[in-house]
């Protein structure tokens, strides 16, 4: 009878750490379900801060680029036939 208790016993044993290993694997599950939420809210905040640099650079270029064309048409020395004539 004392095997019978003991098997008994290493059964029960088996029992809880089956349910343990269950368990850690449930936990570990969920936690990495979190950190891949995290790094996914990290990389959307990372994205919204790239869109806001290339708007912000598309502003500066909508404003400048004309104002470049312009100022190098102004800046050019265009020869033109007045220089050329009598005083």
């Amino acid at each position: 009878m004392d095997a019978k208790h003991d098997m008994q016993l290493f059964a029960d044993h088996a029992g809880d750490v089956a349910r343990t290993c269950e368990l850690l694997q449930a936990d570990a599950r969920n936690s990495l379900d979190f950190l891949i939420t995290r790094q996914g809210e990290i990389q959307a905040a990372h994205s919204r801060e790239t869109e806001r640099a290339g708007h912000r650079l598309n502003v500066m270029a909508a404003i400048f680029l004309p104002l470049t064309d312009v100022s190098s048409v102004f800046g050019m020395n265009l020869q033109s036939d007045r220089k050329n004539l009598p005083p």
